[in-house]
């Protein structure tokens, strides 16, 4: 991120905590922007190498995810979590996030969630693929990884404008049918 970016960005986090704090014990629709404000903060935070501060953002974005059962936004958590873990140097604790977000995203039939995330998360998908998984997840896996194209620099890659359709089921709204 450019620094001129990186200013931009962090006065608009600022404003959307500002909006957040309003809504903190909101319900409906409105429940939602705390959520946002966390997810665009924790993605600032990883930005600017701030992993550990950006761990306790996700902490606030994974109880929303799953008191309102909101799946996607549960494994785009688990992503920036092991992201998160992986610039911590903390490996393992990054696998265990990488692991429940490919299962539950297999579950979901997430595509576009995984391929937003660039490079960084290929590279740590690609390492997990060495690893023991069951079929499902093995071959999902593959199939993600396929989707990836040519490696891309960044934290976020070119993969939205490489021909990469997402794939939207009823379930990837929820996940606590």
């Amino acid at each position: 991120m450019l620094e001129n970016d990186k200013a931009y960005a962090a006065d608009r986090v600022a404003k959307l905590q500002t909006l957040a704090e309003k809504h903190r014990e909101s319900q409906g629709f409105q429940a939602d922007v705390p959520a946002v404000a966390a997810l665009a903060q924790a993605r600032l935070l990883l930005a600017t190498n701030y992993p550990d501060k950006a761990l306790e953002e996700l902490e606030i974005l994974s109880t929303y995810a799953r008191k309102f059962c909101r799946g996607q936004l549960l494994v785009t958590g688990h992503l920036l979590m092991a992201c998160a873990r992986a610039d911590l140097l903390q490996p393992e604790q990054a696998q265990v996030h990488l692991l429940e977000a490919l299962s539950l995203g297999h579950r979901l039939g997430l595509v576009r969630t995984f391929l937003d995330e660039g490079e960084v998360l290929r590279k740590m998908l690609a390492a997990l693929a060495s690893k023991p998984l069951g079929s499902e997840d093995e071959a999902y896996l593959g199939r993600l990884l396929e989707r990836f194209g040519p490696a891309n620099a960044g934290r976020s890659s070119e993969s939205s404008t490489n021909g990469a359709s997402s794939m939207l089921t009823p379930g990837s709204w929820r996940s606590c049918n």
